[in-house]
């Protein structure tokens, strides 16, 4: 190899010069294959091309001995765009040399050149072309053309378009033939019917209250003229058999509050029945001193009446309000409670948040260590079960409401209850606590006025047995009732207002036997409400304000019913001086003081009787 490199400059000065021969001719050549060692055969040059060899242009051909000649491609004029033709340029720029359309076989149109300088012949027309007469090489001239129509290349009608250089016919305007009328459903067509066929359609089949005979017209769609009674989507509500319709699209003659609920607006189901999907019902309600919080069924706590200590949960965006307005919790809640100036809710991530005196404006975590499945509030206090049914509280421990065995101060943080466990349901009065734990009623705390049922006004630092067969308990500021499993209803503490539903001022000091069938029980302050088995409240005790509902301001010991329709009432709450409760079918309603619009009609005006709460 070195040596081959040495000869090279020897070679070079010597002239020697070195003779190149053509590749051997294939013996197939010619026979419009290429096969090995042909570049192409009878012009076939397999996509080969002048301009893929570095030409301009021109026509790459084959010799006879299958190699290609390049003898008629058109080299790149290093000149082209000077405007003057040289060497090999047929053009320059608007420089024609000359020559027009006419020596390209045409009758008109513009010659041009191409950026190698090459003639294009692209805007060269045929003289003829717009002259209303079919010439040689025009399929049509503007609307003429000739014997060929729409219908005769087999459309039903249209019209044709003559293309400008008169070349092409357009039938894009042409239509196409329809299927209908062949006794065939062309679902392709959009055919509803065709003829006689009515695939198994009815009149009651398309939806029609009433049958009838169904036809199909000229267009292949249904006829509907014979059918009668209307449907579901006419927009026409008819409540009547055989429709026995409640609504028609949107159209309806039922709201979310003729079920019951506390508001929403109701929809239409593709049947014609109401739909209560979009309805929201008040599941919990809490009322304070003078403001009231309601959970609803999605999850949102709305509060109304008083926020000078922030106790609605908005922030403290406004000092009182008649109507609800959002509370700010973090997450959705599970259930709302109300102390005397302050609220607090548990929501669906097992953690309490509450606002109010104490707290911030702002829904504020107070139990973010234990994992929270029920709650109850006090005056200064609050408690908490888990989910293993041990209790805990946080807050003033100043009469033992805690419940750890100690009395006196202040936890910040949640405390065990002492040895309780099972817990089921916990009630916070305004300094005590009570809770059933495997059908058993323990109470603590401060033993004033007999509130705890031990048989004396002793505080209690630990929980202490007070009656067996429990399935619901509430206490008040002063006093607290239950009830066993047979719907026996026992009351005890403070009587002064009767709200023991007894006929004595005489403070009782353990359980005493108040009424039969009772299914729920709600205290607050100096009065007592309690559902009944056939779905009424029934109310007893102070009645300044009416707090007991029944169209007066008497206070009575006895269980007065309380002055509304309802026979299906499920949910009670009671504020300091009012009631709040919810039935099936006329709503959430509340009734008594209503200083600072605590019962969310609207106005301050004190209502004897229930009255419906504003939506929010």
């Amino acid at each position: 190899m070195k040596i081959f490199f040495l000869l090279l400059p020897i070679l070079a000065s010597c002239n020697l010069l070195l003779e190149v021969k053509d590749p051997p001719t294939s013996s197939s050549c010619g026979n419009g294959i290429i096969e090995t060692g042909e570049e192409c055969d009878n012009n076939l040059n397999q996509g080969d091309s002048c301009v893929s060899r570095g030409f301009a242009g021109g026509d790459l051909l084959c010799n006879e001995n299958c190699t290609v000649d390049t003898t008629e491609c058109i080299e790149f004029s290093p000149n082209c765009g000077n405007g003057l033709i040289d060497n090999t340029e047929s053009c320059d720029g608007t420089n024609l040399d000359g020559a027009d359309c006419s020596e390209f076989g045409f009758n008109g149109g513009t010659l041009r050149c191409s950026e190698i300088c090459t003639y294009d012949t692209s805007l060269c027309t045929t003289e003829n072309c717009g002259n209303e007469l079919i010439d040689e090489g025009e399929s049509c001239d503007s609307s003429n053309f000739g014997a060929v129509s729409c219908i005769s290349l087999g459309f039903t009608g249209g019209y044709l378009v003559c293309s400008e250089n008169c070349t092409l016919i357009d039938t894009s305007n042409c239509t196409e033939p329809s299927l209908c009328g062949n006794g065939l459903i062309d679902d392709s067509e959009g055919e509803e019917c065709d003829g006689s066929e009515l695939g198994e359609n009815t009149c009651s089949s398309l939806g029609y209250y009433v049958d009838g005979p169904l036809t199909c017209d000229s267009e292949c769609m249904f006829d509907r003229g014979n059918c009668s009674g209307g449907y579901c989507g006419d927009g026409i509500i008819q409540p009547f058999s055989p429709a026995f319709e409640s609504c028609d699209g949107t159209s309806t003659s039922e709201t979310c509050g003729d079920y019951g609920y506390w508001y929403g607006e109701s929809g239409c189901t593709e049947h014609c029945y109401t739909d209560l999907s979009p309805c929201i019902d008040a599941i919990s309600i809490a009322g304070g001193y003078n403001h009231t919080c309601v959970l609803n069924s999605i999850g949102e706590v709305y509060c109304w009446g008083d926020n000078y200590w922030g106790q609605l949960g908005d922030g403290g965006d406004v000092a009182s309000s008649l109507t609800p307005v959002l509370a700010l919790t973090s997450a959705p809640a599970t259930k709302v409670v109300s102390g005397i100036l302050s609220t607090c809710a548990m929501l669906t991530n097992n953690t309490v948040e509450c606002w109010g005196y104490e707290f911030t404006p702002t829904p504020t975590l107070t139990s973010a260590t234990i994992n929270v499945s029920d709650l109850c509030m006090g005056d200064s206090h609050q408690c908490f079960t888990d989910n293993y049914g041990v209790g805990w509280c946080r807050g003033s421990n100043y009469d033992g409401q805690l419940g750890n065995g100690t009395i006196g101060g202040t936890e910040t943080s949640p405390v065990q209850v002492s040895w309780l466990s099972d817990i089921s349901t916990i009630t916070c009065g305004e300094s005590h606590t009570c809770a059933i734990a495997n059908g058993y009623l323990y109470c603590w705390g401060n033993g004033a006025y007999g509130r705890l049922g031990t048989g004396s006004s002793d505080d209690e630092p630990y929980p202490n047995y007070i009656m067996g067969s429990v399935v619901d308990v509430s206490a008040g500021a002063n006093h607290t009732c239950a009830i066993q499993s047979g719907g026996d209803l026992y009351c005890w503490g403070d009587s002064y207002y009767r709200q023991l539903a007894m006929n004595t001022s005489t403070d009782q000091f353990s359980p005493q036997f108040v009424g039969i069938d009772y299914v729920r029980i709600s205290l607050k302050a100096y009065s007592s409400c309690g559902i009944k088995e056939n779905g009424r409240v029934y109310c007893w005790g102070r009645n300044t304000y009416g707090d007991l509902g029944n169209n007066s301001t008497n206070q009575t010991y006895v269980q007065s019913q309380v002055n509304w329709p309802a026979q299906d009432v499920w949910k009670i709450g009671a504020g300091y001086y009012h009631h709040c409760a919810m039935d099936l079918y006329y709503g959430f309603q509340c009734w008594g003081y209503n200083n600072s619009g605590q019962i969310g009609n609207g106005n301050t005006n004190n209502s004897l009787s229930p009255t419906p709460v504003l939506p929010p």
